[in-house]
């Protein structure tokens, strides 16, 4: 679509149950699918470049750096595909606990490496040429009596600064980590499957948890700023910074308006009855935000009242 006007520029249909992306990288744009495979369309006319086997069902968004194409599967398989025709290069494996939350986090590529959330609640960090491990560090570790209480997936996607990587899990935990050796910084106790989302200077990092919160807190030393409660229990989408606001969406279709100094709630717009699982992305100066009925809309400027 024309990102100012929504006007359909192409359509492809693949015949395949696309479940995981789109995701652009270079000419390309990326998918996963429900039966085990990567497809690769050209960008400015949605021909099929490639298509690829997958390790199992694709449920994170594929990630490339131009050369190498990340792509996981639901096994605990993990694949290094080649950019331009698809062919497997490496693959990487960790077992996976019996029971794990839907969904999966989307791979992270950093220099000349590429970290990747695990459903064990383990951050493991290869190198994407060769996909050897160069460290892997434990973000939550399971305890307690029921299958249920010892879920720690790291389901929300890694977010990279300019002073590290954020992860956070299901199991509670929120941390920065150094890319590079795997030390960490910081950790707070945050419980999230949805996202995080730094500001414009990257002195504040905010996340949505699983309670329905959305917490601030200082990306220097992981200290709470605010945290608001006013959404408990509408399971929210990961945060986005627009235009000066945080703005997360909820299970009946609505966005919300919070403002960054004090989390308080300014404005709020639906969509549709359907839910924004998905963050929204901003491009072009628009909020573009897309439900699970498939509905696309694009927001512009300063927040609804």
């Amino acid at each position: 679509y024309g990102p100012a006007s929504g006007r359909l520029l192409w359509s492809t249909n693949t015949r395949l149950r696309l479940i995981a992306g789109p995701i652009v990288s270079g000419d390309a744009v990326l998918f996963g699918t429900l039966s085990a495979e990567v497809i690769a369309l050209q960008r400015d006319s949605g021909k099929l470049l490639w298509k690829a086997p997958a390790p199992g069902a694709v449920m994170a968004p594929p990630a490339s750096d131009g050369h190498v194409v990340v792509v996981r599967g639901v096994n605990g398989l993990i694949y290094g595909l080649n950019a331009k025709n698809g062919n497997r290069i490496w693959s990487f494996e960790r077992s996976e606990p019996n029971l794990t939350v839907r969904g999966q986090s989307q791979p992270l590529f950093v220099g000349d490496r590429v970290l990747v959330g695990l459903d064990n609640g383990d951050l493991v960090a290869l190198n994407s040429a060769t996909g050897k491990l160069l460290w892997s560090k434990a973000l939550s570790t399971p305890s307690g009596s029921s299958q249920l209480q010892r879920l720690v997936d790291i389901d929300a996607d890694p977010l990279l600064s300019d002073t590290g990587v954020f992860a956070v899990s299901y199991g509670g935990n929120l941390a920065l980590f150094d890319p590079v050796s795997g030390q960490v910084r910081w950790q707070q106790s945050v419980k999230s499957d949805s996202g995080m989302a730094l500001n414009a200077n990257q002195s504040t990092v905010y996340v949505s948890d699983t309670n329905g919160y959305v917490w601030a807190l200082s990306t220097a030393s992981g200290a709470r700023e605010w945290v608001n409660k006013t959404l408990k229990y509408r399971q929210l989408s990961a945060p986005v910074l627009y235009h000066g606001y945080v703005v997360v969406g909820d299970l009946d279709g609505y966005l919300h308006w919070l403002r960054p100094s004090d989390g308080k709630i300014v404005g709020r717009v639906r969509l549709d009855s359907a839910p924004i699982v998905t963050a929204p992305e901003v491009g072009d100066g628009l909020l573009n935000v897309m439900n699970t009925d498939g509905d696309l809309a694009a927001y512009k400027n300063r927040a609804p009242r």
